[in-house]
Order: C-alpha cells, then structure tokens, then sequence
C-alpha cells in the first residue's frame, strides 16, 4: 500500500518545520514564526476570496484577536506561549462564528462594508478596554524558549 503524495509532504514539511528551532539561530527562528504567521494568514485570504469568492475586509480582526488571547494569557494568566495558542483559537473561531451568524445573509457589496464595520468596531473596543492597554497594547511579554 502507497500513501497519497500530499500525505508524504505534508509529514515531510511538519518534521522540518519542527526540527528549525533547533538548526537556527533566534533572529532566524522568530522570522521564521513571522512567515509562519503571515501564511495562514494568507491561506485564510485564499480561502476566503478566492475559493469562496467573498471579499472580507475584517480579517486582520480574527488575527490580531488570537494574538491578544495568546499574549494576555502569557502576560497577565503565567502560561507559556503555546498553552495560549488553544485559547486564541477556540476564543477567535467563537468571535468568528458569531459574527458570521450576522454576516453570512449578507451578500454584494454590503459584505464588504459590514466586514470593515466590524474590523474598525474590534479596533476602537480594543483600544479602550483597560487590560489590553489601550490602543498601544502592552509588552513585556516573556519569550518563547
């Protein structure tokens, strides 16, 4: 029996990507997790306008969203950066779900203006809840080792 090509380089490329942080220096291992980051976000674009043909103005929100999650919970909650990760995504695919509960009736050029709405209305939120540190945000966020 043959595994299906995709199989085989998609295994390929999950141990390669895991074995990096351990053949780069950190300059290159955090370029690396910014390319990483940028791709999905990318893949998500792909995904959203060019196989469903929707146009979304509003998907920086959903990224900057699980970023928030995942540095609130290493900043302020004491847990390492990659317990935050499981956060950041069960907490954006919830926000992500029930704005499309609103949004997916929409259609023409109403989605596009509705998705700008909503991404300008999560950028003034964030910027005066208190714990996210205004429009700034907030540092000191310890690295990943």
């Amino acid at each position: 029996m043959t595994l299906p090509r995709p199989l085989i380089l998609t295994v390929v490329a999950l141990l390669l990507c895991a074995t990096l942080p351990f053949v780069l220096t950190d300059y290159e291992a955090t370029l690396a997790g910014f390319v990483g980051i940028a791709a999905i976000a990318a893949l998500g674009l792909v995904l959203l306008s060019g196989i469903s043909g929707q146009t979304s103005f509003g998907h920086a929100t959903f990224v900057g969203l699980a970023a928030y999650t995942t540095a609130w919970m290493t900043r302020y909650g004491g847990f390492p950066p990659l317990a935050g990760l499981p956060a950041g995504l069960a907490i954006t695919g919830g926000t992500a779900f029930l704005l499309g509960l609103i949004t997916s009736r929409i259609s023409g050029h109403y989605l596009p203006l509705a998705t700008i709405a909503w991404c300008a209305s999560f950028f003034y939120l964030f910027g005066v809840i208190p714990g996210l540190g205004g429009f700034n945000g907030f540092g000191e966020i310890p690295p990943l080792f």
